[in-house]
């Protein structure tokens, strides 16, 4: 459980790691109703919500490009990871710090990227785009950047021509 300003630090890497590769995973295998998923999640933000709404959302999206790649094991450490970071937040204050409207939006406007590139079929533009919404989303939590001893320059999917993995 996150217990401290390490422990969350150390579960934004975890994320980084998986939530990425999902992505791009994820636009590779994504079906259309995948994306009917996706999209909706990501329209829910338009709507107002309380602080507790905010994190449930916010999974709900993230657990969507999870299922999209097909492999229950990103959806499944997904659910394991929001509950974490969720505890984490309220522990240092993070919902009461920052205005519920302008978290939505800020979400809503990073979020979009992940989604567009998932829709046009784009594993690299989907993993640069999640990390950066990780990247920004750990910044605002943290209120400071927390440096990665190592970081991927790409998913580890490989893609052949045909846009498929590699096996």
């Amino acid at each position: 459980p996150i217990e401290n300003i390490a422990d969350l630090i150390h579960a934004f890497e975890l994320r980084l790691t998986i939530e990425c590769d999902a992505a791009a995973v994820a636009a590779l295998r994504r079906r259309d109703e995948d994306m009917d998923v996706i999209i909706a999640a990501h329209n829910a933000f338009e709507e107002g919500m309380s602080d507790e709404a905010f994190g449930d959302l916010d999974l709900d999206f993230h657990i969507a490009v999870a299922q999209a790649s097909q492999n229950s094991m990103y959806a499944s450490t997904m659910s394991m990871l929001h509950k974490q970071i969720v505890f984490g937040m309220r522990l240092i204050g993070q919902f009461a710090t920052t205005a519920t409207q302008t978290r939505l939006e800020v979400v809503r406007v990073e979020h979009a990227p992940i989604v567009d590139a998932i829709a046009a079929k784009e594993p690299l533009l989907a993993y640069e785009a999640m990390f950066n919404h990780l990247t920004l989303s750990r910044r605002r939590l943290l209120g400071f950047d927390a440096v990665l001893d190592w970081k991927r320059s790409g998913p580890t999917v490989l893609i052949n021509k045909m846009g498929g993995p590699d096996s």
